[in-house]
């Protein structure tokens, strides 16, 4: 079973046989099976044991004290705790470890995920399937000491989450670049901004808080996500204002790059995706020197737009939506039609594309099901229908062999009786 290549693969650090007397004795020097590297020694040729040989290069390398030492959850006891009492002894110091960060173990299928039990998955072979960002976004929604489950499905979730801070971004980029204009406009905060302000300043100190707690990175994505959702609120609050609907942009700037500035830390972050600044030189000036020419085709779009529904020029109509649906996404460009005019967003063309062609697919199959629905409704009907006028056949029917029957029994009756002969 698993259990026994598992021990065949690292060694049971637990199997007390008959090499052990008690579970605190460990081995100094094992000797070699074939095949396996030796040296000459006092009892014979072998290798150093199981923890010696971490011992002897870590402090070698590291010396009498080493600040941080990581592992395997499974090496808590008695890997380190040996590992310490060799090095205390060796180096003759009260504390040769200041911190330990004892991971939890990668699983998959139910076992620790191990290159001895050959069922690992490469980071190589996951990049072929994810997006780096996801496969961080994976491993953030974790706590790091506690065992984490490796599944198509968990990855997928994470590569959803990675895009809900996207969109978000991409969203912020759009108040963002024209930012004269937007230092010019009223910046008088209402109660929406005031409350947003707040919701930022406890979410910097709930994230410094979580990570100050053995580095919860869970805590820390949760209250980014609510974070933003306090934006998003704030935004749509603003904009349904009549007398003043222009957002205060210097706020959410503030926000924006706090949420960047987090992620950047968790090293997420591909070009033009994940955060405010940049740091890929080429997309930032793709993205700076596209939004003059979008924006004033932009705006030439929604006067074509606006003529065309006024005149109900349903030619038009479709051309423009052709523009927004076919033309610009197939360079990277979205648009988006809103009451107030149409905004646009600087998206990676491949996955642009991938994302409408599943929402045409989705409205396809919502199509198809509505198409379903009402076939499913007229044959019931139909049904109904056939049903109804078969009972009103039977209905006909035994109406008329009664009356048949009853037209019988009355010439029955009216007929003379037949004459009695006489004697």
């Amino acid at each position: 079973g698993n259990e026994e290549v598992l021990k065949e693969g690292e060694g049971s650090l637990t199997d007390f046989g008959a090499e052990k007397r008690s579970q605190r004795d460990f081995a100094l020097w094992k000797k070699s099976k074939p095949k396996e590297p030796k040296w000459e020694s006092p009892w014979g040729p072998g290798r150093p044991g199981w923890h010696i040989e971490c011992s002897a290069m870590a402090g070698d390398i590291l010396g009498s004290n080493i600040d941080i030492h990581s592992g395997g959850i499974d090496l808590r006891f008695p890997h380190h705790e040996n590992e310490i009492a060799q090095s205390e002894a060796c180096f003759n110091c009260g504390q040769w470890i200041n911190y330990f960060l004892h991971a939890g173990h990668l699983h998959i299928e139910g076992c620790k995920m191990s290159k001895s039990l050959k069922n690992f998955i490469t980071i190589k072979e996951a990049l072929d399937t994810y997006s780096a960002d996801a496969f961080r976004m994976f491993y953030l929604a974790h706590r790091y000491d506690q065992p984490l489950d490796w599944s198509a499905n968990s990855l997928i979730a994470a590569q959803e989450e990675v895009k809900r801070f996207e969109t978000f971004f991409a969203n912020m980029k759009t108040y963002f670049r024209k930012p004269e204009e937007a230092l010019k406009a009223n910046q008088k905060w209402a109660d929406c901004e005031k409350e947003l302000h707040a919701k930022y300043q406890e979410a910097t100190a709930a994230v410094h808080e979580a990570l100050c707690d053995n580095f919860d990175t869970p805590k820390v994505l949760v209250t980014l996500k609510e974070l933003i959702g306090h934006v998003n609120r704030c935004i749509a609050t603003r904009q349904a204002m009549s007398d003043d609907n222009t957002v205060r942009t210097p706020l959410l700037a503030d926000v924006a790059n706090y949420v960047t500035s987090i992620l950047k830390m968790f090293g997420m972050g591909g070009p033009a995706k994940v955060g405010i600044a940049v740091e890929d030189g080429s997309a930032a000036g793709f993205e700076e020197r596209v939004t003059p020419i979008v924006e004033t085709f932009s705006k030439f779009r929604d006067m074509v737009r606006t003529q065309a529904i006024s005149t109900k020029d349903k030619e038009y109509l479709q051309m423009c939506d052709q523009v927004r649906d076919e033309m610009l996404p197939d360079v990277g460009i979205q648009l988006e039609d809103k009451k107030d005019g149409t905004v646009f967003k600087v998206r990676d063309r491949d996955e642009l594309l991938k994302e409408m062609a599943q929402a045409r697919a989705a409205e396809e199959e919502k199509r198809m099901a509505k198409q379903r629905q009402k076939e499913e409704q007229e044959r019931q009907k139909a049904e109904k229908a056939r049903k109804k006028q078969e009972q009103l056949e039977k209905q006909k029917k035994k109406e008329q062999e009664k009356k048949e029957k009853a037209e019988k029994a009355e010439k029955e009756a009216a007929a003379p009786a037949p004459e009695t002969p006489s004697q």
